[in-house]
Order: C-alpha cells, then structure tokens, then sequence
C-alpha cells in the first residue's frame, strides 16, 4: 500500500505525530510519503516540499494569498488566543506526483494548504483524516472553547467579535459542508474521545465514520534514564524537586503556563526547580522559583531526558487534543499531571500514572502539586512507562489504520 500522508508543516505537533505513524506504518510494510506546504524536503525520511527545492515569487504568491484574505476578514477581533483559519488555498494537491501515485491520501493539518471545494471535488482516491484540533469542522477557530456553534452553522462566533466579517466563521463552514456534501470516501479518525466526540456531532463531519487511534510513540526513543545523570544535562542539583513544561509556544494563554507560574508562587519548599521548555520566555517572571527556560527541544535524546530529569511533569492545558509532551513523559516514566478537561485527561489514570486536580484553575494546581511535593502519592516509575507502551503502542497504532485504509480500498 502506498499511502500519502499531507501536512502543512513538517514539523509542530500535528508534523511529529504524522511522521510517527509513518514510520509505524513502515515497519509494517507499507510505504508512506509526506507531502508538506512548509519545510525542506528529506527525502531520507520520505519528507517532500509541494514546491521542490526552490520557491519562485509566483509560488509564494499562491501561499501568503489566502493567508492574507484570511488577515483581512479578521482584522479587528478582540479574542486572540488561536488561529483561525478558512478552507481556501490556491495550491492543487491533485496536480502533485506523489498524490497520483498513491493509493490512499492521509490528511493531518492542513491549513492553509488543502483547498476543501477543488480538492474533494478533484480527487477520487479514499481519504483517511486525522484531526490534530477541531478546525476541519468549525467555522475557522482551531479550538472552540466553550463555544459549540460548530454544531450548527457557527454563527455569532465569540472569536471574531470586533472582526471585519463578523459572519466570516457562517461562510467558511458553509463552504466546507458543500464540499464533503458528495463525497463518500472518508474515514476521519481522532487521538482522542474527546474530540470524536465533537467532530461527529458537528455540522461538517456528522454523516461520516469516525475512529479513535490513539498516537503513538516510538519505545526506543522514549525511556527512562537515569534521574541524576539526565539532571547533569540542565545543571540541576540531585536534591531538588523538578516539575517541567513544554509548550512549543509556552506564552500561548490557554497553555496555562501562567496558572502554573501563580500556583509554584505559593507553594511551600525551598528547592523546586521549574524546567521549562519551549519557546524563550520574553518576560521576566517576578518569582523566587528558579526557572531553566530551555528554549525548543528539536532534540529527542535531549527531550527524553528533561523528561527523565522530572519528578513531576505539569501540563496545565485548558484544551488539548491529545497531548504528545504527556504520553512522552510517560514513556519515561515521569507522572504527569492535568487539568480535568478536554482530551489530556484521557491521558491520565489518577494515582497510578499521574495526578487531576479538581477544576482547572490556579489553586486547583498549587494543592495538587503541594500533596506531591508533601509526598502524599506514591508512583511507580516502570509501572508508568510500562502502561504508556500499552496504550501508545506503534504496533496498534499501524494495525488500525492499516484496517481503515483496507475497507476504503474496497468501496
């Protein structure tokens, strides 16, 4: 089987979770291509720019110009703390070697690369979608919130108050229900319930199967090391108490890193470190924590061990898909600890691989990490790591889809 996997960049979450489930599909003898609108080409890892090597001005024009028609109708909105993206590009996947040479196209994220009216009007091969957030199904917004107007046309959308084209969010979801509307082939398949859930409700994606696969990691990549020589790595001294961060983008709000900074202020224990990291924090923090800002980890033996380094991994999140940095600390054994809301807390069995506060707020997380710090649970490190082989295994991950895109086959 040949399969096509299409994602707008190579890299970010939505990139690394596609090229994992390449390279499990590969073990199990299928061949898989990724076809991005933004990233070099790497052949060596089946990784291939829409453009090629080089980019003329004709060809950047097509990119920035729906971007910037996107710009144009949101200018003004008072609510910022996400993208929000139309169903539009000038790029025609179809027109692509690699997309007729396959046997089955594997979307991921794909905004501002997929053309939803040409390309399901376009292509007749079966189409497997993996959702990373919820924006093939809203009206623009990646991650809705406490807003579920996706489930009908999307009108008075919250996130484009003040906005230019305040009915911008009724037009795109339109144009992506008229898209799907003759289109047979598609299997959408979620990380999470969380998000099957919503998607299925939704307007655009309600009359479509729907799977849940989980995502998968790599065994080898992902392990515990030894806790004293991973802290050699950030300078960290063997008797503090490391709790750690990763966010690629760590000042996004809805990230929740300040919830995680109020709630470390009231914590009572003099040698907790905070490993940080993603994106260079550009303000100083008025705190008394000290605080390691790594920047981005592209590295995964340096990311495992941070991992390895921590006594706690905190990911605040107030909406999540998955969570990739939670299973990855799992993998390493490292207990992780969440929020009670959307999909992250799938991710988590409280008191056996992790800790749920009780409502996602500031105070909820400083007593969940003071009953830590107070020693108040007991975790078993291999139990951790052994459970996260489970439930992110590649060889589970590889047979369902390798299920899906055997029955579309068959349509």
């Amino acid at each position: 089987m040949n399969i096509l996997h299409i994602n707008t960049q190579a890299g970010g979450g939505a990139g690394i979770a596609a090229k994992r489930i390449m390279k499990a599909l590969e073990k199990k003898g299928h061949h898989s291509d990724m076809l991005v609108l933004f990233g070099n080409n790497d052949p060596e890892n089946h990784i291939y720019n829409f453009w090629g090597v080089k980019h003329n001005a004709i060809q950047y024009m097509k990119m920035a110009y729906h971007p910037v028609i996107n710009r144009i109708n949101t200018f003004g909105r008072k609510f910022k703390p996400e993208m929000f993206s139309r169903p539009r590009s000038l790029i025609d996947i179809t027109s692509h070697d690699l997309y007729k040479k396959a046997d089955i196209i594997h979307l991921h994220w794909v905004a501002h690369f997929l053309d939803y009216p040409s390309f399901f009007k376009k292509n007749n091969k079966p189409v497997v979608w993996t959702l990373h957030d919820q924006n093939p199904f809203t009206g623009g917004c990646h991650y809705s919130f406490e807003c579920n107007n996706f489930l009908q046309n999307c009108n008075n959308c919250p996130q484009l108050v003040g906005a230019f084209n305040q009915n911008f969010s009724v037009s795109n979801i339109n144009k992506k229900s008229q898209a799907l509307k003759n289109f047979h082939k598609l299997h959408i398949v979620t990380p999470s319930n969380w998000l099957l859930e919503l998607s299925r409700k939704s307007t655009v994606f309600k009359k479509i199967l729907h799977t849940r696969i989980r995502h998968c990691l790599d065994p080898k990549e992902f392990f515990p090391e030894n806790k004293s020589q991973a802290r050699k790595q950030f300078n960290i001294p063997d008797d503090s108490i490391v709790l750690s961060f990763v966010s690629q983008n760590i000042e996004k709000e809805y990230k929740g890193f300040g919830l995680l900074i109020n709630a470390l202020k009231k914590i009572y224990a003099d040698n907790i470190v905070l490993l940080a990291i993603g994106e260079q924090l550009t303000d100083t923090i008025n705190s008394d924590i000290i605080i390691i800002n790594t920047g981005f980890i592209d590295n995964t033996e340096i990311l495992r061990k941070a991992y390895s380094a921590s006594n706690l991994f905190v990911n605040p999140s107030l909406s999540e898909s998955f969570s990739l940095t939670t299973a990855e600390a799992q993998m390493c054994g490292t207990p992780v600890l969440v929020f009670p809301v959307t999909a992250v807390q799938e991710l988590v069995d409280h008191g056996i691989n992790g800790i749920k506060t009780n409502k996602p707020d500031s105070d909820s997380l400083f007593q969940s990490i003071q009953l830590f710090i107070d020693n108040k649970f007991y975790f078993d490190c291999d139990k951790i790591t052994n459970l996260a082989r489970q439930n992110y295994s590649e060889n589970s991950t590889a047979n369902n889809y390798i299920k899906i895109y055997e029955e579309l086959l068959k349509k």
